[in-house]
């Protein structure tokens, strides 16, 4: 079934930031790209002044989309198409991903923020501060 496009009351906005994994481990947890096709359907859901971004991360983190107001449905596909580029590669940095997105929480005004995170949870960094 096809999704339609909504406009949406300011007063019920949301910023979402979804980080998501693309260490080495997830080759053999999400071979499919299961969490790319989830954040393009979850992109997909979102409406007029809705605020986005995502960051995507390994070893490094790599913002995928900065803090964006959906302003049309036009801003959705052109996030989708950012999301085909996730290369699988190097460590799990779960807190290095946190703190980036405490960083894009900072640069909307939205009352109502979530954090989503796609990861296989797989901790694969040796003396890292996510180690312990």
């Amino acid at each position: 079934p096809s999704i339609t496009f909504a406009e949406k009351n300011t007063n019920s906005s949301m910023a979402i930031i979804l980080a998501i994994d693309s260490s080495g481990s997830m080759l053999k947890t999400d071979p499919k790209k299961l969490r790319k096709d989830s954040a393009q359907l979850f992109v997909e859901l979102l409406t007029t002044n809705d605020d986005i971004s995502i960051i995507e991360f390994s070893s490094n983190i790599k913002i995928i989309q900065q803090m964006t107001t959906i302003g049309s449905y036009k801003d959705i596909k052109t996030i989708q198409e950012k999301l085909n580029n996730l290369t699988p590669g190097g460590n799990t940095r779960i807190d290095m991903a946190l703190e980036e997105a405490l960083k894009e929480f900072k640069k909307t005004s939205k009352q109502n923020k979530a954090l989503i995170l796609l990861s296989d949870g797989a901790l694969d960094v040796d003396g890292s501060p996510t180690s312990t």
